[in-house]
């Protein structure tokens, strides 16, 4: 029976030593693994900054187009505000002007530009509506009267 105990106890200290050595090759794969990953880690850094590089410029001139495109904008809205506000303040002029009866459009048309006896400044209204104002009386024609 003691040569029985002695048999186990070979094969329990050869399965520790195939163990052993199962882990020492474990082990030192490990380490092979370990360098070849570092190796590609570092090419991959070496290939990847000039682009990680190139990314960051361009992200910078997207930034600084955005910026003017901004400005530009607001500009545009300032130049277009202050368009709609004139067209509304002509506006007004324009139909403060159209309400002057007749009588008092001649007389301020004579004192600013007083027009020879007999010509007159009067509205005329076209096919579409719209007024126009055009120089009647004496020598409309083109010509000056005497």
């Amino acid at each position: 029976m003691e040569s029985l105990g002695l048999v186990f106890l070979g094969l329990i200290a050869l399965s520790s030593l195939v163990q052993g050595l199962f882990l020492l090759g474990l082990g030192w794969g490990g380490l092979r693994l370990m360098r070849r990953i570092q190796e590609l880690q570092g090419r991959v850094e070496d290939e990847l900054k000039p682009a990680l590089a190139s990314v960051s410029r361009i992200t910078r001139n997207v930034s600084e187009v955005s910026e003017i495109a901004s400005a530009q904008a607001q500009r545009v809205e300032a130049l277009v505000e202050h368009t709609l506000a004139r067209v509304d303040e002509t506006k007004e002029q324009m139909r403060e002007a159209l309400s002057i009866p007749r009588g008092g459009l001649v007389e301020v048309a004579h004192e600013r530009h007083p027009f020879p006896a007999g010509q007159v400044i009067a509205p005329h209204r076209l096919a579409n509506r719209s007024i126009t104002w055009s120089i009647c009386g004496t020598g409309f024609a083109g010509a000056r009267g005497p």
